[in-house]
């Protein structure tokens, strides 16, 4: 009976785990801002398809986040994290990813 409370992976833990994993968080180190196990962990983000290894900006996208957080003045992880927060709070996951076409890199 005792153990962990049940870990409930809403859509803000969904968008901050790609952002915790950008910024150097290890899984075990994810995992317990979550309250969870490793291996829960990776077992939601395979069946999720949220990658658990750091990505990597193009040049051209990470100069447009720059920009943009210059204007806003704030630092271009804020202006990351504010994106996630909007993308995770009003459900635009699907507007903003169109997996109907490959993915480019």
């Amino acid at each position: 009976m005792g153990g962990r409370p049940r870990t409930i992976f809403t859509d803000k833990v969904y968008a901050m785990i790609p952002l915790w994993v950008n910024q150097g968080l290890s899984r075990e180190e994810i995992a317990e801002r979550i309250g969870t196990s490793v291996p829960s962990l990776q077992a939601v983000c395979a069946r999720e398809r949220i990658p658990l290894k750091p990505s990597t900006l193009t040049e051209a996208a990470w100069g447009a986040i720059e920009a943009e957080a210059r204007k806003l003045r704030v630092t271009p992880e804020c202006l990351i994290a504010l994106v996630m927060e909007r993308v995770a709070s009003d459900g635009l996951f699907k507007a903003v990813l169109d997996f109907s076409e490959p993915r480019r890199r």
